[in-house]
């Protein structure tokens, strides 16, 4: 991926992709200092495209949004932090790292809330403008039969069979970050902080169950009153890969009697061959690991709740460039009486919004696609430790390296993070 051939295939509209993409490879092989560093910069792109959103998602009205510089998605702005949290675990930076990352997560949800719920009317009026002006530009006047209704923004009840709108601008928070949160104030001994988090983390699950299957808040409530001298040991094992995008095509509409022609991105998680995971602890004991998150159904689920944004500015869009079309259309015809100029007139009028109207597809893939993990006790002194995946029939899909954990006193905090790919 530092090969400047890929950065140039990235290009620079996608330069947020390639850090975020770059950041969890590293994470993933163990260089802790260049995932912190490429996911900081990736950070520090969202939170400018955050105080700039509102001019960069208007500015989507005038341009597909494929065109456009990637500033992320609400749950990629989520995950940022959890897995720079995973590589400060990783190389033992619990005080100045994972503690800054474990109140940023804390903090996420609440700021995508305020962001969208700004955004939303914000970009509606915009959009109903930018249509009306178009229509306007035609002859058309308000209140005839011709302009542009302001129905045609609302958002349809479901795309694609998932929710379209959330009103109330409410994103789910990451149980893996919440769950590496808990960990974190157990060993500073922040008793109220550890407690407030063990319990989000089971309210989260407990409220989201539909949409995080297989994950059960049971080995996780114990956590607001565990103590740290006994639970010394953090395990976590990722797998799988993130989710992707697939277009969703709506049927034509007809608006101002021009037919509109666009695609919505679905997020799709994608399975991962482990079902579950486990520790090996010296060789002799075994340590099954808990499903804290499956990262695909949250991003899903997250991706869905903001999907208003982007059906308001892209029928918009559409709507505009196809009445703008239709009116390019109907003066050749009127100026030229040639059969076959009229109808390849005609034809070029319908393949123009139907070829220039593409959704976006670019996610963050390189995100683990599930996490398995467990707070468990060890005695001090030098010890083994290999974390394994295994799949639905039993069988061991893949086995991380040989850890060696030494702990020097009673109680000290190490943690254990292996990634796989399967």
């Amino acid at each position: 991926m530092d090969d400047p051939v890929i950065i140039d295939r990235y290009g620079q509209r996608n330069r947020l992709l390639w850090l975020l993409d770059r950041g969890t490879v590293a994470q993933a092989m163990g260089d802790h200092a260049k995932a912190i560093e490429t996911l900081n910069a990736a950070e520090d792109i969202m939170d400018r495209s955050m105080r700039e959103s509102l001019g960069d998602v208007l500015g989507a009205l005038l341009i597909n949004d494929t065109v456009r510089r990637y500033t992320g998605e609400p749950y990629e702005d989520i995950y940022v932090n959890v897995i720079k949290m995973l590589a400060h675990l990783e190389a033992g930076a619990f005080d100045d790292g994972a503690t800054i990352e474990a109140r940023r997560i804390a903090s996420k949800a609440n700021l995508q809330r305020d962001r969208y719920l700004k955004l939303l009317p914000a970009t509606r009026d915009a959009a109903l403008r930018r249509m009306e002006d178009a229509a306007q530009s035609r002859g058309a006047a308000p209140g005839s039969e011709s302009y542009v209704p302001r129905y045609s923004l609302d958002v349809p009840p479901s795309v694609g069979g998932v929710i379209a709108e959330n009103r109330q601008g409410e994103f789910i928070e990451s149980t893996l970050g919440l769950f590496l949160t808990t960990a974190m104030w157990m060993h500073f001994g922040e008793a109220g902080n550890q407690r407030v988090a063990a319990e989000r983390l089971v309210q989260t699950i407990d409220l989201h169950r539909e949409l995080m299957q297989g994950v059960d808040p049971a080995p996780f409530a114990p956590l607001a009153s565990a103590e740290a001298r006994e639970h010394n040991l953090l395990l976590v094992a990722t797998s799988g890969l993130g989710p992707t995008k697939t277009a969703f095509r709506f049927p034509p509409l007809i608006i101002d009697g021009a037919p509109i022609y666009f695609e919505l991105p679905i997020v799709r998680r994608v399975p991962s061959a482990a079902s579950s995971a486990r520790a090996i602890v010296n060789n002799t004991r075994v340590i099954d690991l808990a499903l804290v998150e499956d990262l695909g159904q949250v991003a899903e689920e997250n991706h869905r709740r903001a999907l208003a944004l982007t059906y308001i500015r892209t029928i918009a869009r559409a709507a505009t460039k196809a009445i703008a079309t239709r009116a390019a259309v109907k003066h050749v015809e009127r100026r030229n009486d040639d059969d076959w100029v009229r109808l390849g007139v005609n034809l070029a009028g319908l393949l123009v919004p139907v070829l220039t109207e593409r959704a976006d597809l670019r996610a963050w893939e390189t995100l683990p696609g599930q996490a398995h993990g467990a707070l468990v006790g060890l005695p001090p002194g030098e010890h083994t430790v290999r974390l394994e995946w295994v799949g639905a029939g039993g069988r061991v899909v893949d086995e991380s390296r040989v850890f060696t954990v030494r702990v020097e006193r009673e109680g000290q905090f190490r943690a254990v993070i292996a990634r796989s790919a399967r």
